[in-house]
């Protein structure tokens, strides 16, 4: 439900719980449903655990955050959600195609990087507007690890251990960011 300013513009917006977004399903046949109580039953605590951040995440209005188990939170609509994940995967593949010389892309490869920056800029125009471009910042620090990652295997290649010393440390302090941040996940850790 939402609310208006004396003008009738949106002011607030009451989020749905995880139930009210929640599709019709058709029942689950009797040996399913059975099992399901089983795995609920052994599992309690784990159970409470997720109804507790479900609560917590449901209560934030657009653009507040709270710490869940450690890992900041920020509520955001579904327009913010979709180009931050447009933007994380649109760098990881800018990354990807900029470290190669132009002359070994492929016909679709070339495209993909015209395209990667395109839905870059669009990202970064929606983020902004909703004035959410801290957000990307995990997504930044991701491209310098990639970036410094890049330098190391050229210096390594080139035997300037100096270089890759100091490539490595920058992969290690964007790392030590990116474990903080919960985005591990952005270079393919865990």
């Amino acid at each position: 439900m939402a609310t208006t300013d004396l003008i009738g513009a949106q002011t607030r917006t009451e989020r749905p719980t995880p139930l009210a977004l929640a599709r019709p399903t058709a029942q689950l046949p009797q040996p399913g449903a059975d099992a399901l109580r089983k795995l609920e039953s052994a599992f309690p605590a784990a159970l409470a655990e997720q109804h507790r951040i479900e609560r917590a995440a449901c209560s934030l209005r657009n653009g507040e955050s709270t710490v869940i188990n450690g890992s900041p939170v920020t509520a955001v609509s579904l327009e913010v959600a979709e180009a931050l994940t447009r933007y994380e995967i649109a760098t990881a593949r800018y990354d990807e195609l900029i470290v190669r010389p132009a002359s070994t892309l492929s016909p679709a490869e070339f495209d993909a990087f015209g395209d990667a920056q395109q839905t870059i800029a669009k990202s970064l125009g929606v983020l902004a507007d909703a004035g959410m471009l801290h957000l990307i910042e995990p997504a930044e620090t991701a491209t310098r690890y990639r970036q410094a990652s890049a330098h190391c295997r050229h210096f390594a290649a080139c035997a300037d251990f100096d270089g890759c010393l100091e490539a490595q440390d920058e992969m290690g302090h964007c790392r030590r960011q990116l474990e903080q941040a919960g985005r591990l996940d952005l270079i393919g850790g865990v």
